[in-house]
């Protein structure tokens, strides 16, 4: 089985020669006279639109008709939050016997805000997201919510401020005040999530 990540980025001059490798099942390797049989399957994935860009001449539309034997549609992270839970702990699993360390707990304040999150990265994001977490957390057997990037934690908690008040930011830059339940709601989202005190030492 070969998985070529990332086909739309092919540049059109590979395009035509894959198209023969496909079609022929035959290659020949570089600075070599003869040509070899292949026999593989093929799995492709791309982010973007090959019919659009066969339309725009990006993309072989002979190529497009060769590799659409069966096609299946992702959807987003975002929007299928159930997976993540499994793809954290799968990963989470992967990193520690990596690094030859007992697996780690999500803990739930750890696992909510992973659910908040819009995730505009998909699975890479979560994966670099797991391993940056399991880093800053050190010889700590479980994970919190503080192990996570700063940035990812403002995102939620923007996130978290515009759904409850329909605004994400306490003030304008203009001088005016926010109005006071907004100011005060905002400031207990950031409170919780980057004041909470550390966990005992007993969860250690």
């Amino acid at each position: 089985t070969i998985f070529l990540d990332e086909i739309g980025e092919m540049p059109l001059s590979i395009q035509k020669a894959f198209l023969r490798v496909l079609q022929e099942r035959t290659f020949r390797a570089v600075g070599d006279t003869q040509e070899q049989t292949s026999n593989f399957r093929l799995i492709a994935a791309t982010n973007r639109n090959l019919d659009k860009m066969v339309e725009t001449h990006e993309f072989r539309s002979d190529l497009l008709f060769r590799i659409t034997t069966m096609r299946l549609l992702l959807p987003p992270l975002r929007e299928r939050s159930e997976d993540i839970k499994a793809l954290a702990d799968f990963k989470t699993a992967q990193l520690c016997a990596q690094y030859g360390m007992p697996v780690k707990t999500m803990e739930e304040n750890f696992w909510e805000t992973l659910e908040n999150y819009n995730w505009p990265g998909n699975v890479r994001e979560l994966f670099n997201i797991i391993e940056r977490s399991i880093i800053a957390a050190g010889t700590e057997k479980n994970l919190f919510a503080m192990h996570l990037p700063r940035q990812l934690r403002i995102q939620v908690a923007k996130e978290q401020i515009r759904k409850m008040t329909g605004s994400e930011v306490l003030s304008d830059g203009s001088g005016a005040e926010p109005d006071e339940d907004v100011r005060i709601i905002g400031q207990e989202i950031f409170q919780d999530i980057f004041d909470r005190p550390l966990p005992s030492l007993k969860s250690f």
